[in-house]
């Protein structure tokens, strides 16, 4: 399985599910990423975000993941090629993807930040990331 892992620029937005059950803590959301690595990688995935706690939200979100892989990524190395894709080089694939993040708010020098790990991953590639998520 291909690692793209790389620098990536992501959006989630969020809706509140208004459920007493888990009081406000639920929401739907969307996102989109695109990550910036040899190969061109986007990534579109609908989903839910849960407030663990008032600092902590994980996010689970299936999705689809658009590639375009240059000649020299198809084999990767092993020369043997990758089975399940059929369209030629440099051209877009979709893949079935989900997605998974966790984000934590902190005061760093009297400033917020939202650090993330999230990780995305189809039949054919795996993506890590950490990110600074920015809430408006």
């Amino acid at each position: 399985m291909s690692d793209d892992s790389g620098a990536f620029l992501g959006i989630h937005v969020m809706k509140p599910i208004d459920n007493s059950r888990f009081n406000g803590n639920l929401y739907l959301a969307a996102g989109a990423h695109t990550t910036f690595t040899e190969d061109e990688h986007v990534g579109l995935m609908l989903g839910i975000m849960y407030s663990i706690n008032e600092t902590t939200m994980i996010s689970i979100m299936p999705g689809l993941m658009f590639m375009k892989h240059a000649a020299s990524h198809s084999n990767m190395g092993t020369g043997m090629g990758m089975g399940h894709m059929s369209v030629a080089n440099n051209e877009w694939e979709t893949e079935e993807a989900i997605h998974i993040e966790i984000s934590h708010t902190i005061t760093f020098f009297n400033r917020i930040l939202n650090p993330s790990l999230s990780w995305m991953s189809s039949s054919s590639h795996n993506q890590y990331s950490l990110g600074l998520n920015f809430h408006f």
